[in-house]
């Protein structure tokens, strides 16, 4: 969906025109902060998550207790009267408090955490009490307790990390929230700076884990990181691909508990008829004996796995239960005489 504008206080200053807008759009709530230059055109604006609000309310009036005074002017001349930054769910928040040859002048920039350019926008010291003003109005709130009713309103969990490190390389783990659910943020960080990041929700891990430690066992990938010689190769058996679909009979389980036994997977499948090859039928392992979460079922019928394809995909099996993905087996058995 587009944002949805839940509050907006806007006033002139000048040559500059200030709105502050608290909106929400899929990725959760956020307060914008937009400036613009009257004659030039030029427009800056900075977006700061609801979790946020409170301390870059408590910044600001920080400011404003350090004294006011001048306009939004920056240059090589300007000194640092104050300097702070804080974290906000996927945004990093800072607060420069400075003053150049015309005066102070309030700083505000942000950027991602995985790295992204700078945003900012400058607010002369004698407009700050107008921005405080209308951070109070657009988010409802009083003057006397904004950061503690908002910091309790919009509460941000800390997020969970963990980094691999690999030579020069490491791969963060960030785990947040959002307006969406729980997701995985995972990006890496080299002596070059911050590259790009892939966010994956938090219902398609266990997949992403599965699939990934069935791609090192395919592979041969060892712990420290070599390849196998005497990895199996997946050439022995025909793929999908290369049976028709009449004559396909494996299928692939994906998202069992890590606990289900062969025998449970059996009893599961069992409800849905046909003739199920017991043997070839299994909870897959790692070489190490680890659950992989995912299972191989294999019919002597053909027609019989095409039906419990369609029947047994996004049910549920175990205690407590998980919703099942079946799918054609990568490797299929050839056609029985």
């Amino acid at each position: 969906m587009g944002d949805t504008e839940m509050g907006v206080y806007a006033f002139e200053a000048g040559e500059r025109s200030v709105e502050i807008a608290f909106r929400e759009n899929n990725s959760g709530k956020f307060v914008r902060i937009s400036e613009v230059n009257t004659t030039t055109g030029r427009r800056n604006r900075i977006i700061v998550p609801a979790s946020g609000a409170g301390q870059l309310f408590s910044e600001i009036q920080a400011c404003i207790d350090q004294g006011i005074d001048g306009k939004t002017e920056e240059d090589e001349r300007s000194v640092v009267i104050s300097s702070v930054s804080f974290k906000a769910e996927t945004r990093i928040v800072f607060v420069d408090y400075k003053e150049g040859a015309r005066g102070r002048f309030l700083k505000l920039s942000t950027r991602g955490t995985g790295g992204s350019r700078k945003a900012s926008v400058l607010l002369a010291a004698d407009t700050l009490g107008e921005v405080v003003k209308g951070l109070l109005q657009v988010l409802d709130v009083n003057a006397a307790d904004a950061a503690v009713t908002l910091s309790e309103r919009y509460p941000e969990d800390t997020p969970i990390t963990r980094v691999v490190q690999s030579g020069a390389k490491a791969i963060h783990f960030e785990v947040g929230k959002n307006s969406r659910g729980t997701f995985l943020r995972l990006y890496q960080k080299s002596k070059r700076g911050n590259a790009g990041s892939v966010v994956i929700p938090a219902p398609l891990w266990k997949e992403v884990a599965s699939t990934l430690v069935s791609l090192a066992d395919e592979v041969g990938v060892v712990n420290d990181g070599s390849v196998s010689t005497a990895a199996p190769t997946s050439t022995a058996k025909p793929t999908y691909t290369d049976v028709a679909v009449e004559d396909r009979r494996a299928l692939w389980v994906n998202n069992i508990p890590y606990a289900l036994t062969t025998e449970q997977l059996l009893e599961h499948f069992a409800q849905f008829g046909g003739d199920i090859d017991t043997q070839a039928t299994q909870c897959n392992v790692s070489r190490s004996g680890r659950p992989l979460g995912s299972a191989t079922v294999v019919y002597h019928n053909a027609d019989d796995a095409r039906r419990v394809l369609e029947d047994a995909n996004n049910t549920d099996v175990g205690d407590p239960a998980r919703t099942i993905q079946v799918r054609w087996n990568r490797q299929q058995p050839p056609a029985e005489a």
